[in-house]
Order: structure tokens, then sequence, then C-alpha cells
């Protein structure tokens, strides 16, 4: 590319499937949609530190990029920039990225370390859903959300330690992960959304202390979950919570009125139902509350 080039139209490369390396050059500040999409034997590109935004499907589907480095003042990853890039291994995305789009790492099979700055703020929804070789990732302070479906699938993700500035997560954010036995959900988190955790690998769970509802089928499949504490602020239970398969053995409830439920919240009633002292009472005389044979009073 000449030195003298200052943006990369939409397009430019789509398709080429020749093209194995490019350095753009430094007085690019502009790279348009789809620029690279296709370009399935590019191997290796750098970016100019003036480029801002990565835009949507500018790497999409480049399936032998085994390496890029985003550089310092990028502001945020657009819609699939790097989906189906199945071929890179690391990714380090800088503090000066706010957001990261929806599906912007979808597919990206043999992704195995993801490290996210200090400023960023929001991980869209599946943006590394079917990371299915994602060993660790590494979640800023300041991330605030995550959305739907973000890390499904994820099932080589053994731990997740979210920051407390977290409080949204939304539906299906870490279904599948099977490997996934060690979490920290983050405390500012107000609802356990819909299958938020269907089918992980998760064998205790603590609820943080602000949630108030937990939705359908939130803990559903979770073949390996026996323990599930829940603080006073719990009211509700959804449809299909504890069901799919969920063991569960203990359940320690801070709540001193009986959580309204959904349908068929439960699998089995053989769970042993811890309960504020003076409650028990109330509990056993709830219509479904009080199937269980085991409430025992702390």
């Amino acid at each position: 590319m000449p030195s003298t080039l200052t943006s990369v139209g939409e397009y430019a490369f789509y398709n080429d499937s020749l093209l194995t390396d490019v350095t753009i050059p430094q007085n690019v500040t502009a790279l348009g949609k789809q620029a690279f999409e296709g370009c399935t034997s590019l191997t290796s590109v750098n970016l100019p530190a003036g480029i801002q935004i990565i835009n949507g499907w500018t790497f999409y589907h480049c399936e032998s990029l085994a390496s890029v480095v985003i550089p310092e003042g990028v502001k945020s990853i657009e819609k699939s920039a790097f989906a189906y890039c199945k071929s890179l291994q690391t990714i380090t995305v800088p503090g000066s990225v706010s957001t990261i789009g929806d599906w912007a790492f979808y597919q990206c099979h043999s992704l195995q370390t993801v490290t996210l700055g200090e400023g960023i703020r929001k991980i869209g929804a599946n943006a590394f859903n079917e990371c299915d070789h994602l060993r660790h990732i590494d979640l800023p302070s300041t991330l605030e959300e995550v959305g739907g479906q973000a890390f499904l699938y994820c099932n080589a993700l053994d731990s997740l330690r979210f920051p407390p500035n977290t409080h949204q997560m939304d539906y299906g954010a870490l279904g599948m992960c099977s490997s996934l036995k060690v979490l920290q959900l983050p405390e500012r988190l107000e609802k356990v959304d819909s299958a938020l955790l269907f089918g992980a690998g998760i064998e205790t769970l603590v609820i943080p202390s602000h949630v108030s509802r937990i939705e359908w089928a939130a803990l559903g499949g979770c073949k390996n979950l026996r323990k599930v504490q829940m603080p006073a602020t719990v009211s509700y239970l959804g449809d299909g919570v504890f069901t799919e398969g969920t063991p569960l053995d203990t359940l320690i409830l801070g709540c001193e009125v009986p959580p309204t439920l959904g349908t068929e919240v439960f699998e089995h009633y053989n769970t042993t139902i811890y309960v504020p002292a003076g409650t028990s009472e109330a509990y056993r005389q709830h219509a479904i509350w009080g199937k269980f044979t085991k409430i025992i009073e702390l």
C-alpha cells in the first residue's frame, strides 16, 4: 500500500484469497466495513496507530489470521469484526476500547487467551460465542455489561471472576461453559437472567447480595451444581431454574418470606433447604416449598 494512503475503503480486499500479509501505512485512520472480509490466506496484519474504529466485518472469515495487534487508541471493535478467524490464538484489547461489539470474535476456535484492558465497559452479545478453546480471559474492573450468549459454548473456560462494576449480564451469557468450576458473579448484579448459566460446570454458587430475581432456567442443566446460597433480597425464582439435570443437594436461603416460584422450578424435592431462624413454618405452609421434607432453620 502507498505510504500516502489515509483510508481503506469498504470491500477493498473483499474475498481476496491470495492475500497473505498486509502492512497498513501509519497515515491510515479508517478501515471500511468488510475491507478484508474473506481473505482466507491472510496470516498477519499490522494496524496503524491512528485507527480509532475496527469496523464491522473488517476481518470476517479471515480463517488463516493467526495474530493481530490492536493499537492503543482504538475506541471500539464493531460487529463481527473478527468472526470466524479460526486460527487466531491470542488477542489483547487495549483499554482505549470501550465496546467489543456483538459477534466480534464469534467462532474463533483457536483463541486461547484474551486480555482486556482497563477501560472496556461492554462485551457485546455473542462476542466470544463458540470460542471453544478459550481457557483464560482477564476481565477489567471497568466492565459494566455482558451481552447475551457472550461466552456461550466456551467449554474450555474453567474460571471467571467478574468485577463489582458489572451490573448487567444478559440471557445465556455463560451458557454451556461445561468446564467452568470457579465463578464469582459481580456484586452489583440485580438479576440472574434467563439461562445465564445453563449447562455450566459449576459445583457451588453464591448469588450476589443485590439479586432479587433468578429467571427462567438460569441454573438449569448444571449437572455438577450441588450447593447454592441466596441472599435475603431474592424474591422470585423463575420457571425451571433447577431442572434439566441440576442435582442440587443444598439450598441456603436468606429470605424470611418464601420467594415466589414459577412453574416446575425444581426437578426433585430431596434438597436440604436452610432458612432464616423463625421462618421454617412459613416455608412448610407454602404450596411448593412445603414439598421439601428437609427444611432446617439456620
